[in-house]
């Protein structure tokens, strides 16, 4: 009987230990370097970052990351620009940690622009609306055991399928040689490899779910880290013409961003009507640029 209860247990403990192996090869420095696609290793370098001074420091989601180039907001404006937008699925775990992390090490910018496309302008609650693995995996490589720990307890689905997903990612590196899934990869910023877009993923009869921008949220926001004389400014970033949810979103943003949501042409755009092609990059990241102070200037 002792002996059947032992196994029982041992049976029991194998899904965790398995869980908790996979948050070890997470963490491994092997892992990061084969295993994962190239921007998640640029953003996790920026966890890393001390000293640095920057004038304006861009934060926010994927559309962020494609969007914006900080060398050509640095252009436009006369102001260091430096960027450490993250992905969708990253901010939907991690929230704005990465930010309070490099705020904590590094000096505090003249401008602190949060970039989001008009879906994410809210606190998500549902891991099963983002790509989670990627917010995980910033968890364990920069968190603790224990907040891993909790949010196993709390998404056990999640937490399995990020192991599975660990292990997956760890057995191609051995296979093959992992490629680099980015076009461009360069100082914060992302162009994905997609060609650019000639419609509209979304179908104008079934648009899909709307999602409500959360004026409480953005204000929390600009309230939060609008010190140490730090200027806040909440953008939008501009969806194809051809979105049917672009006429609500724009309406429902007023007065909750800095800026209007503007429509763009499709060809601007490569991959899920939200990400930009390095021309879309080029025109937002000078319309931003053009929104920041000079050198001894005012936040237009």
């Amino acid at each position: 009987m002792a002996a059947l209860r032992l196994f029982c247990f041992a049976l029991a403990l194998l899904p965790f230990a398995v869980m908790i192996f996979a948050v070890w090869l997470a963490k491994t420095d092997w892992f990061l370097r084969r295993s994962m696609p190239a921007y998640l290793q640029m953003m996790d370098a920026e966890w890393n970052i001390q000293g640095r001074s920057c004038d304006v420091l861009v934060y926010g989601d994927s559309a962020a990351l494609t969007g914006l180039m900080p060398w050509i907001i640095q252009q436009e404006s006369g102001l260091t620009t430096c960027s450490i937008a993250q992905t969708k699925g990253t901010v939907g775990v991690m929230g704005t940690q990465p930010l309070e992390k490099y705020l904590q090490r590094n000096p505090p910018p003249q401008v602190l622009i949060f970039a989001f496309s008009p879906e994410d302008w809210r606190p998500f609650h549902a891991w099963g609306e983002v790509a989670y693995v990627e917010g995980v995996l910033q968890t364990v490589r920069h968190g603790s055991l224990r907040e891993y720990v909790a949010a196993l307890v709390t998404h056990p689905d999640e937490a399995f399928g990020f192991a599975t997903f660990v292990y997956k990612s760890a057995i191609a590196a051995l296979a093959v040689n992992p490629t680099m899934t980015a076009e461009t990869l360069r100082e914060g910023h992302m162009t994905l490899p997609s060609p650019p877009e000639q419609q509209c993923e979304g179908n104008p009869a079934h648009p899909g779910p709307l999602f409500a921008p959360d004026a409480a949220y953005a204000a929390q926001l600009r309230n939060r880290f609008a010190k140490n004389g730090t200027q806040v400014m909440l953008l939008v970033t501009p969806v194809p013409q051809c979105d049917p949810q672009a006429a609500w979103y724009a309406a429902h943003l007023q007065g909750v961003t800095d800026n209007p949501l503007e429509t763009w042409p499709i060809g601007l755009f490569n991959d899920i009507d939200r990400h930009f092609t390095v021309a879309g990059a080029e025109r937002f990241s000078r319309e931003v640029g053009h929104k920041l102070p000079s050198a001894h200037g005012k936040v237009e």
